[in-house]
């Protein structure tokens, strides 16, 4: 409703601005077909040129002339009302949809009233059963509001004689609305009327519109303007003002505004200038509305990838044989996350990013297959779309999107941690339905994200199972939404790694790190912060009085002094007891792989029992592990057996 909102108040500003021409250099004005053909004109331009865009393109790292920062003014409104159109999603009923209502509700009214005039027009016609007369059609009725003319038929009141001077001059001024066809102008503007009734200027441009009608069949109906023949025509006349808009009646218009008319100078070449202005105005009409600037954004040296074209592999979840989630309308998970993959293709504008689908039609890839493809590409970035699921039970409590990231263990996940947090940071004011605070890890893995080497995230776009967050998601207004986020996350990301990269050392603020229990300290660089994890943060504090020199250096007025809970960022690990897996001693890592499930008992050893077994090794005690099956390892897992081992997923 929002997006027709701007279309009805940029309709509302172009016919203010046109008929606020007429109302001052051509309102009472003689020429009277000139004025009849703008003010029709106005209503089509006024509908119209809101609908229309011309793109002025520019290079961004050219001057803007005042022409181009005069449009992007102009445009700028749009590109904000569409951002909110794209990005809002009411899930209850609002003043909006209250306004929506009553809009619909009063357009009926109007359209009924329209039919209904239709018809009492078409009674008439049945009803009296007229004769050719002159080429028209001559009803002679007793019917109110007559005599008037409608299309080719002139309703006449048969207590008017048509013999007499009256008679003859009224029967005149009807035909002459009908030769001018000046029904099919009234027709016109009360259909747009039925649409459009809440723009005022629209009410007025009929009213004037009406007057120029009357102005015309009156100076036919008039001979040798005989004025005073014409007023006491009218003023003697007894008859009903009824009337109705659709038609041309004789006893409708101000007699003033039509004597007046009457008695002007009837020299063609007068006020020639007022008509000419219409050009000008015309003209910055048409540009304001319709020339839309854009911007082309070259590749620059520091932008984003530093300059290089940073390839990005979407990958659209499921596919082929694996339908994904099902939603409560039938729609499947497989198609919506293909048609969300290619509207950002769709909509990337940046020649530095290079997207590459997965998939582009309905196939299936397994999740090896997919991390195959994104290396052989050799992606800089993977973002897979999916769609979340819930059971029945909790279809409707379940809601929002999600944003999944490797485990700790892997090698990318502080890279892919950034992205995460880019995309939710991108997200959380332009999107309609709930964002996480923070990207999420599962403790069963999935292999997408945890076997790419390159920056991995996996977006779940909403719930298809809730009926609010699938029937927002099914609308071009969301797949657009999660296109502008994604691709404004991925240029932010590659934007701040560039940075990062090339900023001369200098420039960059010095990092200590210093351990909760323990003075030493140990200075880093900014990349390296990503190794910290968010939840082993004691403090930050960040440094910048001029005093702090003598305590850092030179660098101390730019210094971010983080304290962790432990030492391990230090360098200084706290110890670690042995872990002995079914007699073989093993790395922790290797045993957050294992399954709880597979565990038969545990038995922990320390002090002198430890080193009486184990020697050295064991000083800092041992955790003795023995599983169900005596033959299972961690080391040398199958790919088809580790999912059942805690390994992986496709998604969740």
């Amino acid at each position: 409703m929002l997006q027709i909102s701007f279309y009805l108040l940029k309709v509302l500003l172009c016919s203010g601005i046109l008929l606020g021409y007429y109302w001052f250099m051509l309102r009472n004005k003689i020429y009277h077909h000139y004025n009849r053909f703008f003010l029709l004109a106005s209503v089509v331009l006024a509908l119209v040129l809101p609908l229309l865009e011309i793109h002025i393109w520019h290079y961004a790292d050219e001057p803007k002339s005042q022409a181009i920062q005069l449009l992007q003014v102009v445009s700028s409104s749009d590109d904000y009302i569409n951002d909110i159109a794209v990005n809002t999603m009411p899930e209850y009923f609002t003043v909006s949809q209250l306004l929506t209502v009553v809009y619909f509700i009063v357009t009926m009214i109007f359209l009924v009233a329209f039919i209904r005039v239709l018809w009492i027009i078409r009674t008439l016609i049945y009803k009296y059963r007229g004769q050719v007369v002159e080429r028209f059609f001559f009803v002679n009725t007793n019917a109110k509001g007559t005599p008037f003319s409608f299309l080719n038929y002139i309703f006449w009141n048969e207590a008017i004689d048509l013999d007499s001077t009256t008679g003859r001059q009224i029967f005149r001024h009807e035909v002459a609305h009908v030769q001018e066809k000046h029904s099919y102008d009234k027709l016109f503007v009360n259909i747009v009327l039925i649409f459009f009734w809440c723009n005022p200027f629209f009410w007025l441009i009929r009213k004037e519109l009406n007057m120029i009608h009357e102005f015309i069949a009156d100076k036919k109906a008039v001979e040798d303007n005989d004025t005073a023949s014409f007023a006491a025509m009218i003023l003697q006349a007894a008859y009903p003002k009824h009337r109705f808009e659709l038609t041309n009646n004789f006893f409708y218009s101000p007699i003033k505004r039509r004597l007046l008319m009457l008695t002007k100078n009837q020299n063609p070449k007068v006020s020639y200038f007022s008509r000419i202005l219409v050009l000008p105005l015309a003209a910055l009409v048409f540009a304001a509305f319709t020339f839309k600037a854009k911007t082309i954004s070259l590749p620059q040296q520091g932008g984003p990838g530093a300059g290089r074209q940073i390839t990005v592999v979407l990958d659209a979840g499921h596919g082929g044989k694996d339908a994904g989630g099902f939603g409560k309308d039938g729609v499947l998970e497989k198609d919506m996350s293909l048609a969300i993959v290619q509207k950002i293709k769709e909509l990337n504008s940046n020649q530095n990013l290079n997207i590459i689908l997965t998939r582009e039609t309905d196939v299936y890839l397994s999740p090896p297959e997919r991390v195959a493809f994104a290396k052989a590409q050799h992606a800089d970035l993977f973002v897979s779309i999916h769609l979340d699921s819930a059971p029945a039970s909790e279809s409707e409590s379940k809601n929002g999107m999600s944003v999944f990231i490797a485990r700790e263990e892997f090698g990318n996940v502080s890279a892919s941690r950034q992205l995460a947090s880019a995309i939710i940071g991108s997200f959380k004011n332009n999107y309609a339905l709930a964002v996480p605070d923070n990207p999420m890890q599962r403790n069963v893995g999935i292999w997408v994200l945890q076997a790419n080497e390159c920056p991995s995230v996996l977006i779940e776009a909403g719930y298809i199972t809730n009926s609010k967050d699938a029937a927002y998601l099914r609308t071009d207004a969301a797949k657009e939404a999660i296109a502008k986020n994604i691709l404004a996350a991925i240029n932010n990301y590659a934007a701040q790694r560039s940075v990062a990269a090339t900023a001369p050392a200098d420039t960059l603020p010095e990092v200590v790190v210093t351990g909760k229990q323990q003075v030493a300290d140990k200075k880093a660089a900014v990349n390296d912060l990503d190794s910290i994890k968010p939840n082993d943060i004691y403090s930050v504090d960040v440094k910048k009085s001029n005093g702090l020199i003598l305590t850092y250096g030179n660098n101390g007025s730019r210094t971010i002094s983080i304290k962790t809970k432990s030492n391990e960022y230090l360098g200084t690990k706290e110890p670690q007891p042995l872990y002995v897996l079914n007699g073989a001693i093993i790395d922790k890592a290797q045993l957050d792989k294992m399954d709880p499930g597979t565990i038969e008992h545990i038995n922990v050893l320390k002090d002198a029992n430890a080193t009486k077994y184990y020697g050295d090794k064991g000083k800092n005690g041992v955790v003795e592990i023995t599983t169900k099956v005596q033959s299972i390892t961690v080391k040398g897992f199958k790919a088809d057996k580790f999912i059942a081992r805690g390994g992986y997923e496709e998604h969740g």
